[in-house]
């Protein structure tokens, strides 16, 4: 498996993020959350000729890296969901990114 793997890459992503947030008092949190669902559809192919029936799996390792300092806030999230279907063809897995960083600016009283 390559280091540029959609697979492997949101890790290093993550990690370049917390490392270049600015060295001062910073929070740092980090979630982990698996999902898992069964379910039925009975027409996976939405269609009105040929209608396929399959039952499928979907799990999805999510996991959500923040770190925040008192001038800035950074988020990552990702997760991967595996989809398996009885009918193979319909298989996917799916990887989703999202990348957040706030500054906030000097706060005024009126």
């Amino acid at each position: 498996m390559s280091l540029l793997s959609p697979k492997v890459c949101p890790v290093f992503i993550a990690l370049a993020l917390l490392y270049m947030a600015p060295a001062s008092a910073a929070e740092l949190s980090a979630l982990l959350r698996i999902d898992t669902e069964i379910y039925y559809d009975s027409n996976i192919v939405m269609g009105s000729i040929e209608e396929k029936e399959a039952e499928a799996m979907r799990f999805s390792p999510l996991l959500n890296l923040r770190a925040k300092g008192t001038t800035w806030e950074t988020n990552l999230n990702t997760m991967l969901r595996f989809t398996k279907l009885s009918e193979d063809q319909f298989d996917s897995d799916d990887q989703f990114v999202d990348t957040r960083l706030k500054k906030f600016g000097e706060k005024q009283a009126w």
